[in-house]
């Protein structure tokens, strides 16, 4: 079982200075207000070459059990905004986000660390249902077997934060970037993928315009990333962050729940339909599953 703790999510201001505050729930905001949200220079001066048009990255400072991002304006989640009836950013914001992410490996280091979901999955694979075993298990291998490069490691709507106001949102910050962290080079755009097709899948019963437009969205980021990884590593990693969602929620509201049901179906739906394949742009020499 996983031991991280719970965290929750709060911005703050005062004055010009504003944070992204991830801390656990027994945490008030303000004691961690008080740390300071830059890294280490060397660190920050990498970072602040991760820039894709109207999308920046900035690097997390750990603050206690939790995390502090610093933000050039009062903001929002992506996944929020979408449950709230905002929507998505624009698409331009979503095609220099699918460009950031792949120009990753070319200002950061390979580091030794892996992907959160990548480790949390791989220590739980035996507490899932039979017909995902294998395939999680053959993602994990095909990875395993895979060259690694640097990463971001979990790009995710909730990660991405928009200004609080204005419609749609122009430009973004993609938050959790704690560095050294590396991964085959189709993780990040997958782990992506992996958390538009989920959220675009569960909303689709009551809110088909929307899933559509997260639909609309997995397109541009795919095109903005350009170079195409090997599809193989998109697609794995895509379920693997489905499976990971699955995992963490077993843990806070039990396996039999509602939700957790629902993300079976999502990576059901993943693994049968050529939902995936559909955003793929190119086949890859590289992929070991041409036919």
């Amino acid at each position: 079982m996983s031991t991280e703790p719970l965290l929750q999510r709060v911005f703050v201001s005062t004055g010009s200075r504003h944070l992204l505050v991830d801390a656990p729930v027994a945490t008030a905001p303000p004691e961690l207000w008080q740390v300071p949200p830059a890294p280490a220079a060397a660190y920050a001066a990498r970072v602040a070459l991760l820039r894709s048009g109207p999308v920046s990255a900035v690097a997390a400072a750990a603050a206690g059990d939790g995390w502090a991002h610093p933000l050039p304006w009062p903001g929002s989640t992506v996944a929020d905004d979408i449950r709230t009836g905002r929507g998505l950013p624009d698409a331009e914001v979503l095609r220099a986000l699918g460009a950031l992410l792949a120009g990753v490996p070319d200002h950061l280091p390979t580091g030794d660390t892996e992907p959160p979901a990548l480790v949390r999955v791989r220590a739980r694979a035996r507490e899932l249902p039979g017909d995902l075993v294998g395939p999680v298990r053959d993602a994990l291998e095909l990875l395993a077997d895979s060259a690694r490069t640097a990463v971001h490691g979990q790009p995710a709507l909730g990660h991405l934060v928009v200004p609080a106001s204005g419609e749609p949102a122009r430009q973004a910050v993609l938050t959790w970037w704690v560095g050294g962290t590396s991964a085959p080079a189709g993780w990040d755009l997958g782990h992506l993928l992996g958390d538009l097709l989920e959220l675009a899948m569960l909303v689709a019963p009551g809110a088909p315009g929307t899933a559509a437009g997260l639909l609309a969205g997995s397109r541009a980021v795919v095109a903005g990333h350009g170079g195409t990884p090997p599809w193989y590593q998109v697609e794995a990693a895509a379920l693997l962050k489905v499976v990971d969602h699955r995992l963490r929620l077993a843990t806070l509201l039990g396996a039999d729940s509602a939700p957790v049901r629902a993300a079976d179906a999502v990576a059901a739906t993943l693994l049968d339909s050529p939902l995936l394949a559909s955003l793929r742009p190119t086949p890859s020499p590289d992929d070991p599953l041409e036919p």
